[in-house]
């Protein structure tokens, strides 16, 4: 129980560190691996949130894991999930 800011704490280091050596210049041949490493986090993460939703009753729409970023081209994996909409009630 009183470990538990300092998990979070350790994570939320090491997340910080991996993403300001992805952003440098001085990765090269280590970029590819961190961010292999990148994308496992963020599939847990995004099959977390897809969990707490049936948890809490909201039925997932759909579930999705990207590599690049079509705004800013950034190259790295990120995601999301999508809810149902709940149906309008005519009053």
């Amino acid at each position: 129980m009183i470990e538990e800011p300092f998990v979070f704490l350790g994570v939320l280091v090491i997340s910080l560190i991996i993403s300001s050596f992805i952003k440098s210049d001085l990765s090269g041949i280590l970029k590819p691996i961190a961010l292999r490493l990148c994308l496992i986090g963020v599939i847990f993460h995004e099959l977390a949130h897809y969990l707490m939703s049936l948890v809490v009753g909201k039925m997932p729409d759909s579930f999705n894991i990207k590599w690049e970023s079509k705004k800013d081209q950034f190259k790295g994996p990120y995601g999301w999930i999508t809810l149902e909409k709940p149906p309008i009630k005519a009053t």
